[in-house]
């Protein structure tokens, strides 16, 4: 029995059509609020705390919030060191707030020419799932995160940057290790010696992930230093 010319091109069309959908990354458009908390304890150590706010879902709700905080050691002009654990909520396909808890260490270098300033930072982190028997259970995921930071100070007031950061799964294997790139501009506006607000727009293209997600996203954020 042979299958009609018609229907085999119905096949065809509806197999691209799919495959053409399921290739294209999903594009959300996300927005970041919150505020840090840094206290210097010496000259070399300073304790610092975090929290944050992303809406996500082109902001119709509250993807993910967390607070971090953390014990930061400079070493010198052009070496730091910090150690952080953040708690994560975040929300899940059926509405619900998952835990997620996060340990990681971040080891940065910094390079001042004039009014520019240069830094590198290498972030090893771990993130895992403490509810051990729930049905949105993950294996604790290894993530190794670079970041390189341009940034110019035009006066004491205003310091715009840019920025490229890469996201490394270490659970993965071969190409599929790099999961995301992202990239930023913003700027930091200093109000004081105690307080600035930095205001930031990125873009995440997602890589190697069966659902691709691209993120553009708006940030907010308030610093106090005291």
């Amino acid at each position: 029995m042979s299958i009609p010319t018609k229907s085999i091109l119905i096949f065809i069309f509806l197999l691209f059509t799919s495959i053409r959908n399921f290739a294209q990354p999903q594009n959300d458009f996300r927005m970041v609020t919150g505020f840090s908390i840094e206290k210097k304890l010496s000259r070399s150590f300073s304790f610092s705390f975090l929290n944050n706010e992303i809406f996500n879902q082109n902001l119709n709700e509250l993807g993910v919030a967390f607070a971090d905080a953390g014990v930061n050691y400079k070493l010198n002009r052009h070496f730091s060191f910090g150690v952080n654990y953040r708690f994560v909520k975040r929300k899940n396909l059926e509405n619900f707030y998952d835990d997620r808890q996060m340990i990681y260490v971040d080891a940065a270098y910094s390079k001042y020419y004039s009014r520019f300033s240069f830094s590198v930072r290498s972030r090893f982190q771990v993130q895992y799932y403490p509810k051990l028997f729930s049905l949105n259970y993950r294996a604790p995921q290894i993530y190794n995160r670079n970041k390189i930071t341009l940034r110019y100070k035009i006066n004491y007031y205003l310091n715009p940057y840019i920025s490229v950061e890469n996201f490394m799964n270490l659970n993965a294997t071969g190409k599929r290790i790099l999961t995301d790139i992202r990239y930023t501009a913003g700027c930091f506006f200093n109000i004081n010696d105690f307080f600035k607000t930095e205001f930031y727009y990125s873009i995440d293209n997602g890589l190697n992930r069966v659902s691709r997600i691209n993120y553009f996203t708006t940030g907010v954020i308030c610093y106090f230093k005291f």
